[in-house]
């Protein structure tokens, strides 16, 4: 995206090696997800990443407890210049967010129980991998 001078607004310049057309759907496969489990503050309880399609590495994706306490939810890197915050990424399409975030919170539990259970994962660094 480029901005215009004159209007201060976003630009969406096309890319021209993309061919799909929006009626296409592209399949997007989640190849890896590491979970780091860190010391509970404010909510916020792991961060993630996921490899997708083994091309693209998406890191920094916060896991937070639900207020409710009734789950987790994901929140993604954003950038705060100024009073502004910018996305750095985030999905986009509802069904790829949905299948991220499944793989993630699958993850997530399954950690979180073997900590329960009495097989502490290490909080300081490495993480858990999943292919």
């Amino acid at each position: 995206m480029q901005k215009n001078r004159d209007s201060g607004q976003a630009l969406s310049i096309p890319n021209e090696t993309t061919c799909a057309s929006k009626n296409e759907k592209s399949v997007m496969k989640i190849s890896e997800v590491n979970i780091q489990l860190i010391k509970p503050t404010n909510g916020l309880i792991a961060f993630a990443s996921v490899v997708l399609d083994d091309k693209v590495y998406l890191g920094s994706i916060g896991v937070h407890q639900r207020l409710d306490g009734t789950g987790y939810r994901l929140t993604y890197p954003t950038k705060k210049t100024g009073n502004r915050d910018f996305h750095i990424f985030h999905p986009i399409e509802k069904n790829l967010g949905q299948q991220i975030e499944r793989a993630i919170l699958t993850k997530v539990v399954a950690l979180l129980e073997k900590q329960h259970a009495g097989g502490t994962p290490d909080l300081r660094g490495g993480g858990d991998a999943i292919g």
